[in-house]
């Protein structure tokens, strides 16, 4: 017989039979509060109610029934054989089997048992519905939930403390919890926890979804709370990416509401049909409501932070502006604030020099300085960037690229790339290459802006820099020549004396003076006399060292100062230096071309004085004697208390030119 139906009974009295289970077969539902209720069974008369029984003679037996559960029916059965099986149901049903016999179900009886039961238990649940709620137990299990929700701090821990504690309010197979974007549109799937593998190949970037679309973008629009008994005969649905095409599912849907806006849905589903109820429905929207007021105070609070977080990238990217002289040292400490700022792979600083038209690299920081400059000719979308002032993002996985730009893309190794103006004063001086290596990301309006203020602060920092490498550049430089000024030249010679002295190594200098230099002036003018002054001081660049300092100390007066040079080394280049000068030739603009000698004076630290001042002095003696010495005849340069002896290959001059000398100086040693 059955307590449910006669379609029931006959289910259950042919899986009895199947297994020999001659004393009776008896199915149990809880019935929501964790008591078990006989939905069906087949037994003898004088243990189970028949069909002819009457309620008032069946409760008392179904209570002996739930009695014998408790106690394993020893009351009623004192010999045979028991089986008990779990059913696959959310109601946490029992199948019990019973025999005569004392033999036990073996596994093949209880296998059997098992796949017979599944399909009885479903039409059974199906008859009954949904498991009834158990209000008490369920509203407990919700303020719990709502009360972790509370205590945590972002959005995602949120999500994810959502997807796994509803199970203990609802019952489901899948969850999905989605976020709205500033942009009001795209849902995005900020959590989402299977519990059945038909739901295990989906991921992010294939369930996010705009407002709208599919049954969970309907909810977002409408911001009704939704129970699916069908989702694939739903007109509203839409396959998603990853997942198996279901035939038989069921969805519940609750939107997320803070202030009277929806903010995101919280999606669960179930296989079959029809297997939510309304109260559940009902449970989930309170617990969406909890839910919504979470996620508000974590964005908040991350609002908060991240506020705190801009403030004070802000105040480190004017703080490491406020100091900084060099430019490339100053530009890789700000690219690495701003790449830390944007969350970015790499960030990339260069200044746009107006004059050449060309993208210069001063910094970098996440990837090697990658140069050389760029013309802004062949570079059209950079082009843009700058003239117009506005940034753009360029990922070759969303839109096409100009082929320079997709270009430097591949040679950076990113997959897409910010291209940020770097504006002081009211005007474009550079640009900001931020470098993502996953595509697809999106900058909010919000973000550039931010970055945008960065980078301006940068560029500041970037100008102040240049303005003040200018400046000092201007000091140190001679206008007229291009080598450094006296007053540099002061500075370096005070520094290498003393370095010498601590390090006990050799220090030169040489004092170079043009013989008759006036003469151009008087004779063809001060223009042309700064040319040559100025191809004379090429000619000294030329033939030093890099590490050696060529300086203007007067009209006509060079020095040359030699770190790390002993006698013998000095004496070679001075040699260089006088060649360089009488070799070079000048043409006037009267059509003469004229060359220039000049008289060369050495020093030596210690030797000669231990002071800056000293050494300047001793060479400047020392110039002037081998002046006197070749204009009367005699050759050499002469140091301070010696005369060189060797001879060089005498300088010819035309008879337009200045020749204070038929010969280059001798070397000898000292005497």
């Amino acid at each position: 017989m059955t307590v449910l139906d006669q379609e029931a009974g006959s289910a259950l009295q042919r899986l009895a039979t199947a297994v020999d289970a001659d004393r009776g077969a008896y199915l149990y539902f809880d019935r929501g509060d964790g008591v078990l209720d006989l939905v069906a069974s087949v037994a003898d008369a004088a243990v189970v109610p028949t069909a002819r029984d009457t309620d008032d003679v069946a409760e008392p037996r179904v209570r002996r029934l739930r009695r014998w559960l408790s106690r394993g029916r020893k009351d009623v059965a004192a010999a045979g054989a028991v089986a008990r099986l779990a059913l696959p149901d959310e109601r946490g049903g029992l199948l019990v089997l019973e025999r005569r016999r004392d033999e036990p179900f073996n596994d093949e009886d209880l296998a059997l048992a098992r796949v017979q039961a599944r399909q009885l238990v479903r039409n059974v649940a199906t008859r009954l519905g949904p498991r009834p709620i158990a209000w008490s137990a369920q509203f407990e299990a919700v303020q719990s939930v709502a009360a972790q929700l509370t205590r945590l701090t972002s959005v995602e821990e949120v999500s994810a403390a959502l997807c796994s504690q509803t199970q203990r309010v609802v019952a489901f197979d899948n969850a999905r919890v989605y976020v709205l974007r500033e942009d009001g549109r795209t849902l995005e799937p900020v959590a989402f926890r299977p519990h059945a593998p038909e739901y295990e190949g989906e991921s992010a970037a294939d369930l996010r979804m705009t407002v709208g679309e599919g049954i969970t973008g309907w909810v977002a629009a409408h911001g009704h709370q939704l129970i699916v008994h069908d989702a694939a005969k739903d007109p509203r649905a839409v396959q998603v990416p990853g997942s198996a095409e279901l035939a038989e599912e069921s969805m519940l849907l609750a939107p997320l509401r803070s202030e009277g806006r929806v903010i995101g849905v919280v999606v669960l589903s179930r296989l079959g049909l029809s297997r939510f109820s309304e109260d559940e429905l009902r449970l989930l929207g309170v617990l969406a409501d909890q839910a919504a007021v979470a996620i508000e105070n974590a964005r908040l609070l991350a609002g908060r932070d991240r506020h705190v977080a801009e403030l004070a990238a802000l105040l480190d990217i004017s703080q490491a502006g406020g100091g900084a002289t060099d430019e490339r040292e100053l530009a890789d400490v700000l690219a690495g604030k701003l790449r830390t700022a944007a969350h970015m792979d790499a960030c990339l600083i260069s200044r746009w020099d107006e004059e050449t038209g060309r993208i210069v690299p001063i910094g970098a920081d996440g990837r090697p300085l990658i140069g050389p400059p760029r013309d802004l000719a062949a570079q059209r979308t950079l082009r843009h960037v700058l003239l117009s002032d506005e940034p753009r993002w360029l990922d070759p996985s969303v839109e096409s690229m100009d082929p320079p730009e997709l270009e430097r893309l591949r040679a950076l190794g990113g997959a897409a790339i910010l291209l940020l103006p770097l504006s002081a004063t009211g005007r474009v001086v550079g640009l900001v290459e931020f470098v993502s290596d996953v595509g697809g990301h999106r900058f909010r309006d919000g973000e550039t802006a931010l970055l945008r203020t960065m980078a301006n602060q940068a560029a500041a920092a970037l100008e102040n820099a240049r303005l003040v490498r200018k400046l000092r550049d201007a000091a140190e430089t001679d206008l007229v020549t291009g080598v450094y000024s006296h007053r540099h030249l002061q500075d370096r010679v005070r520094q290498e004396t003393a370095r010498a002295a601590r390090a006990h190594s050799p220090l030169s200098l040489l004092m170079v003076d043009l013989d008759d230099f006036k003469r151009v002036n008087d004779d063809h003018g001060h223009q042309a006399g700064d040319r040559v002054l100025r191809a004379i001081a090429g000619a000294l660049r030329a033939a030093v060292r890099t590490s050696d300092v060529v300086a203007r100390y007067g009209g006509d007066e060079f020095v040359v100062l030699m770190p790390d040079t002993d006698e013998a080394e000095a004496r070679q280049v001075a040699r260089r230096v006088f060649a360089a000068v009488a070799e070079l030739a000048h043409p006037m603009a009267d059509g003469s071309v004229l060359r220039v000698t000049c008289s060369v004076g050495l020093a030596l630290h210690p030797r000669d004085g231990h002071t800056g001042r000293a050494l300047l002095q001793a060479a400047d003696a020392a110039m002037y004697t081998d002046k006197r010495s070749r204009s009367g005849g005699g050759r050499g340069i002469r140091h301070v208390r010696h005369v060189a002896q060797g001879a060089t290959a005498a300088t010819a001059a035309t008879a337009a030119s200045i020749d204070v000398s038929a010969t280059s100086p001798a070397v000898a040693p000292g005497a």
